[in-house]
């Protein structure tokens, strides 16, 4: 899911590519012959990402029906309602890989672009080298985990699948029903890994299996049940209609996705008992190379390992010493934070709040965007984070969703939630990259460490916002952002690349908080099931950092923190290599300092 690009330029970009297949003829004086015009470098480039973007639209049909609203404009028409293809023989990956390979072969034959065409030629380089290099790592891959697997992210993924016209309703329905099929290919799937020596690891099976369970637990009320009717009031029917797809979603959910989910959960379980008990990534053949690979191809770092244990140990000192400093000045700073109160409570003040702070005094102008604000439905909200985005199809880029999960627990954290996810966070972010006209292909690669890394780089902004003494909002930076996603990075790195062990992550996490074992059990489940997960929001956040800071540094004086973000933000998703390569003047190898005086300078406000 990701950004976008008005119905005007697509048209225009869907011409180009038919012009590039008819070529253009000219009449020499003296003859009455035509000569076929060689394609320029960018229309070579831009049939090649829109032949890329279809690939990646047309896939399947959960995926189109979240990139684009009218495919029609791209040509795309789906045969057939499809989940898309698994993977399970050799001839199948062979093929995929062979037409990852050709695609990068084109590529390479084209020279001399500039301009934005030179930004994403370099992302899509990036990425097409990434993909290739994936083959080497198909059963390390974790399709069913917890939290991010795909059973886990399918009911809210459903939940919100667009319905525009009957048409939709229709796939809907016809997904739906063949969930089954697709869940025994991923389940094939699951098992030739366990075979072949990569498995899921016991206590993941066990969440995962719990996480299958507790979703369809109550048939009658399942989430895919209950938001069904207000989903068919976006359209014109009748409630004969209405009545008669009610019904039909009713037997799906019941005969078809309800069994999908109990075969899941007999599928896994008959894992358990030749289950490996280790988990991280090291532990399982190649698993160190493919920890390389996720800082690569996830979060979007050229760092090796070795040099993000160096930078979260740094970030996380210094930090401490940040919050020395404030403590040392202020005695009395943990009463005053604890007895702090966020100076808003209503999810949509917050937003405009934000808007109107914020955004306006520190970003470029934002684009005009409608938003909705929906709850989490009860079934899920033990399993799902405290918010969600729900990124718009790049041809209805005014249509937004912001999922909340008020439970008591983050009850009193919506603000800076609210600024992660909304603005100037998620949806900022991306309304104000898809205004720019960005080529499709830009929303095929993720860059999930730009994104989160935006989104913590905000939130951890948005303290100042908050109506907090300045002390107090300094204090907030550092422990909930700066420390505590450093602390999690540095115990991602720990358990998937060193080894690590329960004890062994204890004993980290001790030197820095007050931890009963219940919560060090936590903290490691969190990061085994999902590794990397926690360093595309703290090592986006640090390299966001580090980019603000030298390009302060380089520029002195004419440092105009307004620009920086509209020089970030113009770019738009990439890896961070990328960005360092258009913004010379924020490049980190400009400056070489240790964590205590990035500390120095962290504080200097609140000194």
């Amino acid at each position: 899911m990701k950004f976008s690009k008005p119905l005007k330029t697509l048209l225009l970009l869907a011409c180009s590519a038919a012009l590039l297949f008819t070529g253009c003829s000219s009449t020499a004086n003296t003859t009455s012959g035509t000569t076929q015009k060689k394609p320029s470098a960018e229309e070579s480039f831009d049939e090649l990402t829109h032949e890329i973007f279809v690939d990646y639209a047309s896939d399947n049909t959960l995926t189109l029906n979240y990139t684009l609203k009218d495919p029609s404009a791209y040509g795309i028409e789906l045969e057939e309602v499809t989940w898309g293809e698994v993977p399970l023989t050799e001839e199948d990956i062979a093929d995929s890989k062979a037409q990852a390979q050709s695609y990068l072969d084109r590529l390479n034959g084209i020279t001399g672009l500039t301009g934005d065409r030179a930004v994403t030629y370099d992302v899509v380089k990036y990425y097409l080298e990434s993909d290739l290099e994936s083959y080497d790592y198909i059963y390390h891959t974790a399709n069913l985990a917890p939290m991010l697997g795909f059973q886990s992210q399918l009911p809210i993924t459903m939940a919100e699948y667009h319905f525009d016209n009957v048409e939709d309703v229709e796939d809907y329905l016809a997904l739906l029903n063949s969930l089954g099929s697709y869940m025994d290919s991923l389940l094939e799937f699951e098992a030739q890994k366990a075979e072949a020596g990569y498995g899921m690891c016991k206590s993941a099976l066990e969440t995962s299996i719990e996480d299958c369970a507790s979703f369809i637990e109550s048939p009658e009320t399942n989430l895919l049940i209950e938001v069904f009717p207000e989903k068919l009031e976006e359209l014109n029917l009748s409630d004969e209609e209405k009545n008669a797809y009610i019904e039909k979603n009713h037997d799906a959910v019941l005969n078809s996705v309800i069994p999908a989910y109990q075969a899941v959960i007999d599928g896994l379980t008959a894992q358990l008992d030749s289950a490996p008990e280790k988990g991280n990534l090291s532990s399982y053949e190649n698993g160190r190379e493919y920890y390389k690979y996720l800082l690569k191809s996830s979060v979007g770092t050229d760092k090796t390992p070795e040099e993000l244990i160096e930078l979260t140990e740094d970030k996380l000192n210094g930090a401490i010493f940040s919050m020395a400093f404030i403590m040392n000045s202020n005695p009395d700073i943990f009463d005053a934070v604890e007895s702090a109160q966020y100076a808003l409570d209503d999810p949509e003040e917050i937003i405009e709040h934000f808007k109107a702070t914020l955004t306006a005094e520190q970003m470029p102008e934002a684009p005009k965007a409608d938003y909705t604000l929906k709850n989490v439905h009860e079934s899920l909200a033990e399993r799902l984070s405290p918010a969600m985005y729900f990124i718009p199809r790049i041809d209805d880029i005014a249509n937004n969703q912001i999922y909340l999960n008020l439970r008591d627990s983050v009850g009193n954290e919506l603000m800076p939630t609210l600024a992660h996810e909304g603005y100037p966070g998620h949806m900022y972010q991306t309304t104000y990259y898809y205004n720019t006209n960005p080529d499709p292909i830009r929303t095929v690669y993720e860059s999930s460490g730009y994104v989160e890394g935006w989104a913590a780089y905000v939130e951890s902004l948005s303290y100042d916002y908050c109506g907090f003494e300045e002390d107090v909002a300094e204090f907030y930076k550092m422990s909930y952002s700066e420390m505590t996603l450093n602390l999690y990075c540095r115990a991602d790195l720990g358990i998937h690349y060193e080894g690590w062990g329960v004890k062994e992550t204890g004993d980290f996490l001790c030197q820095y908080l007050a931890v009963d074992e219940d919560t060090i059990q936590e903290v490691y489940d969190q990061v085994l099931y999902n590794p990397t997960n926690y360093l595309i929001y703290g090592i986006g956040l640090d390299e966001i950092l580090d980019m603000r800071d030298a390009m302060a540094e380089n520029l002195d004086d004419d440092f105009d923190i307004k620009d920086f973000h509209k020089q970030l933000l113009d770019l738009g998703p990439a890896p961070f290599p990328i960005l360092h390569k258009y913004m010379p003047d924020a490049a980190p190898e400009a400056i070489e300092e240790s964590g205590e005086e990035t500390a120095e300078r962290a504080v200097s406000k609140a000194a």
